[in-house]
């Protein structure tokens, strides 16, 4: 039996297809213009399938094909992962290209996965549109309309949204994106140490084991007042770590980085037909990615484990601190198995699990404090009545000190040793402070630190490790002056700023 001459249109999935060898007939009658096109195209594949690169095989393919319409009246259904126009049968490609013609009008009719993925495919490869802008545009009219419907494209999106702003050069940044579509959800670790930013809380939540938004103690009334305290919170935890014995970023709490050559795409049938210029892209998170010569190195982010771990006991704590100072009841308790587990790769950073608890607790207490504080104006039209009615007050108050050329022997050593007066602010009442924080044990090891001795001897005497003296010490130093005054590397050493201004 003489073979069909259009069995190569017909393949599909699995079996390789012959070149092309003609002009083709079809029933007697004059050649299918379709038919041809599909034969035409398929005849961009070599004749021996173990040599096709796919990707690039799909890219020609799709430059051959992207300005065809079809107006098929059939269906045929397709399931295939990572599909191609050369595994695809006749009435396959028919079905898929009538579709694409009112998916391109924005009319996205029911279909497979699998062609929703061939045209996602497309875009990625900015087929049919006339920049990378334009099929940015569709790529999320595709994303908007099937999202919910579809969760595996949740799977996929993200990460190609991400790459298609490293590849192209687009005339806004990742960062613009991201805000203007609202994806922060999505893209919740690249932007947990934006501070500031008025979703802060719902990155971190989106990383957490613990869901703030359920807890009975947010509410409307309390919102503001969550959001902002654990902005503060995060502030002072990245300072403390900053300025701590091991100068490690809070940042690093969290991820590692490696570099790696960076693959655009990956799960895409997607071919790097784009000459690309020599630039650096910096995304938010720390990620980096390095274009050289055509060739791209990509700085990634890896998550340490037990994020979701720490990320809850910062938004729990926080909460619980917060009910603490407000009074609302009932409290909330933190239990500390879940911080334990980190607790090795806290000592790295110079940090207790007791010790984030007291910073995230006196951080909340000082904030409640501050936003309480009580803020008195003075008309400035009245200061000068003021000024001249206590000017007026003063001078009738006033006693005459005693002229001491007429004091007697006895009352001229009495006013001698009048003690000085004490300042209520200034950088000396800092260092008074916090010698009167300090314990007996904590002066004693400070000042053995500061004549140059060490204090192994000491803490072991005193039954008490080295590291949590000197962690004592820098907590309550962090509380009055606001800095760590101790650097524990190698030896423990006075920063020499405060060498001079310590008060023992």
């Amino acid at each position: 039996m003489e073979r069909d001459i259009f069995a190569e249109i017909e393949y599909d999935l699995d079996a390789p297809a012959p070149a092309s060898t003609g002009v083709l007939i079809f029933g007697g009658a004059s050649e299918d213009p379709v038919r041809r096109m599909f034969y035409d195209m398929r005849g961009l594949a070599s004749d021996n399938p173990n040599t096709w690169n796919e990707a690039r095989l799909f890219y020609k393919q799709a430059k051959f094909m992207e300005n065809f319409t079809d107006d098929y009246d059939g269906y045929a259904e397709l399931s295939m992962y990572s599909p191609c126009y050369q595994r695809l049968g006749y009435e396959r490609l028919r079905t898929y290209f009538t579709w694409r013609a009112k998916a391109r009008q924005k009319q996205f009719d029911p279909i497979c996965l699998s062609y929703r993925f061939l045209y996602i495919y497309e875009l990625l490869a900015c087929i049919g549109v006339n920049d990378a802008s334009e099929a940015l545009d569709k790529l999320m009219e595709v994303w908007v309309f099937w999202g919910k419907d579809t969760p595996v494209l949740n799977e996929f999106f993200p990460g190609w949204l991400k790459d298609f702003h490293i590849y192209y050069e687009l005339p806004h940044s990742f960062e613009e994106f991201v805000e203007k579509h609202k994806l922060h959800s999505f893209f919740g670790e690249m932007f947990l140490f934006d501070f500031d930013a008025e979703n802060c809380l719902e990155m971190w939540n989106s990383v957490s084991s613990y869901n703030v938004f359920e807890s009975k103690f947010y509410n409307t009334e309390n919102d503001a007042l969550l959001r902002k305290a654990f902005r503060t919170v995060l502030h002072r935890l990245d300072k403390y770590c900053s300025v701590g014995m091991h100068r490690k970023t809070f940042r690093e709490m969290f991820f590692t980085s490696y570099t790696v050559t960076w693959i655009p795409f990956k799960r895409a049938q997607f071919h790097q037909w784009l000459r690309q210029n020599d630039r650096t892209i910096e995304l938010p998170g720390g990620e980096k990615y390095i274009c050289q010569d055509d060739k791209w190195q990509g700085t990634h982010i890896t998550p340490r484990a037990f994020n979701k771990e720490l990320a809850s006991f910062f938004i729990k704590k926080t909460e619980s601190a917060i009910r603490k100072v407000v009074g609302y009841k009932p409290g909330l308790t933190v239990g500390g198995s879940s911080i334990n587990k980190t607790r090795n790769l806290l000592l790295d950073f110079g940090l207790f699990p007791y010790t984030l608890n007291n910073i995230i607790e006196n951080t909340v207490i000082d904030f409640y404090a501050e936003i309480n504080r009580v803020v008195v104006n003075v008309d400035t039209k009245n200061l000068e009545r003021i000024r001249v009615e206590s000017q007026d007050t003063t001078e009738k108050l006033i006693v005459p000190e005693p002229d001491l050329m007429f004091l007697t022997k006895a009352e001229e050593t009495h006013v001698e040793s009048l003690p000085e007066p004490i300042l209520e602010s200034g950088p000396d009442s800092q260092w008074e402070a916090l010698k009167q924080a300090l314990n007996e044990t904590e002066r004693q090891a400070l000042k053995l630190i500061l004549d140059g001795g060490t204090i192994n001897n000491f803490a072991a005497n005193h039954s008490i490790m080295p590291e949590v003296l000197v962690d004592g010490i820098n907590e309550k130093a962090m509380d009055t002056i606001g800095d760590n005054i101790l650097d524990f590397a190698d030896t423990i050493e006075i920063y020499d700023e405060y060498k001079d201004s310590i008060i023992l």
